[in-house]
């Protein structure tokens, strides 16, 4: 079953916007860090969900 280019476009937009999410949550964690404060679960959870922002991207790689 083929998916619709209107649904492909969609899941373009929200990897975008998991993109920008991740950009800004290293910042933050680049600016805890130099403040002197632990980042060892957020860094974490940053791993986890790059981690499933890269499976989406190979099951979608229009979106690349």
């Amino acid at each position: 079953m083929a998916i619709s280019q209107e649904t492909v476009s969609w899941v373009c937009g929200q990897l975008r916007e998991i993109e920008r999410q991740i950009r800004d949550a290293r910042a933050l964690i680049e600016r805890l860090k130099r403040a002197g404060e632990p980042t060892g679960d957020l860094e974490a959870r940053l791993a986890e969900q790059e981690a499933r922002y890269r499976r989406m991207l190979d099951a979608f790689p229009e979106c690349r």
